[in-house]
């Protein structure tokens, strides 16, 4: 894995961010974590991370404000965004399509299936960069 993806996961389940963070730590991934939307634009305006994991289900503020922040900001053009569900809904897919998220996650997710998905938006972006 590229030593260094980074990956920022935006979870309200404090135990699901450090067990995903250190799974990930041995891809040679950095990640960073929080519960919560208003600390991760602190966190992640200085890491600029490759990936942001964005759960459904975050309350302050809400994941679609979160959303339409990060579109909004020149700090996260590159990144790609993976939303985290425990249940895919026509809604959620609706908002996705809305802000062109390519990549819904559902909760309980496989690591295996994380990590390809991880692998296949390098193989993008490295051809993007190559082109």
């Amino acid at each position: 894995m590229n030593k260094n993806m980074k990956i920022a996961i935006i979870d309200t389940d404090k135990n699901f961010i450090k067990a995903l963070s250190q799974r990930l730590k041995s891809w040679d991934i950095v990640c960073t974590g929080t519960t919560n939307g208003a600390s991760f634009f602190q966190i992640a305006s200085q890491s600029k991370p490759d990936i942001i994991m964005l759960a459904d289900d975050i309350k302050t503020p809400s994941w679609t404000e979160v959303l339409k922040r990060i579109k909004q900001s020149k700090s996260f053009e590159n990144s790609t965004i993976f939303i985290i569900c425990t249940k895919i809904s026509t809604g959620l897919i609706h908002q996705a399509k809305l802000y062109d998220i390519q990549h819904i996650i559902q909760k309980p997710l496989t690591f295996s299936d994380l990590i390809k998905r991880i692998q296949k938006e390098l193989q993008i972006r490295s051809h993007n960069n190559n082109e």
